[in-house]
């Protein structure tokens, strides 16, 4: 019997780096270009920031099960990843420059270029056979094999707050207008570098 889940491993609130279980649905880096209108949460009162940002990795996976006299066995088929925004959680002040928007993007596409990198290594696993797992249920099993595709994906979750931190640092949150065009050339080249190295992912909407 074949089955397919789509799920969110972690977020980040970029700039402050806090982790969060997201809770609303987000946008696919694939849905296109960060807009004002993607920034929907308060500004916090507190804040000196001019925009928040928060990304997350996402996946989504397809397993099949078979039976044996004591126990349920799940081998995962297929898996997907990419870089998702949260808009009711991220925010942007009515002041602030158009300019922010591409320094916003820039977080986007850093968290679909680390889930490129998580998909490699999780289609890597998939094709050894080695994302698989046993339980007495089939609910017991599937989450033992979430378990194990989370532990998976926790070094690139770790890697994206990382980058992050150090893209606002490099860029100045973005006010370092040099920098700032520097990093962006940098990140474009790489997605297009991964691109071409990579095959086309599923949709998360095949899965």
């Amino acid at each position: 019997m074949n089955h397919k889940r789509i799920c969110a491993l972690l977020g980040f609130v970029i700039l402050s780096c806090c982790s969060v279980v997201a809770e609303t649905p987000g946008r696919k880096h694939s849905d296109g270009p960060l807009k004002r209108e993607h920034f929907k949460a308060n500004v916090p009162l507190n804040s000196t920031l001019d925009a928040v940002v928060y990304t997350r990795l996402h996946y989504g996976y397809k397993f099949r099960t078979t039976a044996n006299d004591d126990a349920f066995v799940l081998t995962c088929t297929t898996v997907v990843c990419c870089g998702e925004q949260l808009p009711d959680r991220s925010w942007m002040r009515e002041s602030a420059d158009t300019k922010l928007l591409d320094h916003e993007q820039g977080h986007l596409d850093l968290a679909e270029l680390i889930a490129r990198k998580a998909e490699t290594r999780l289609r890597y696993l998939v094709r050894k056979g080695k994302l698989k797992s046993t339980g007495a249920t089939v609910e017991e099993a599937e989450k033992a094999l979430i378990r194990t595709i989370r532990a998976q994906l926790m070094p690139f979750d770790r890697e994206i707050a990382s980058v992050n931190d150090e893209y606002d640092r490099i860029t100045a949150h973005g006010r370092d207008e040099e920098a700032q065009k520097a990093e962006r050339r940098k990140q474009r080249k790489s997605m297009r570098s991964l691109s071409k190295r990579t095959k086309p992912s599923l949709s998360m909407s095949a899965i």
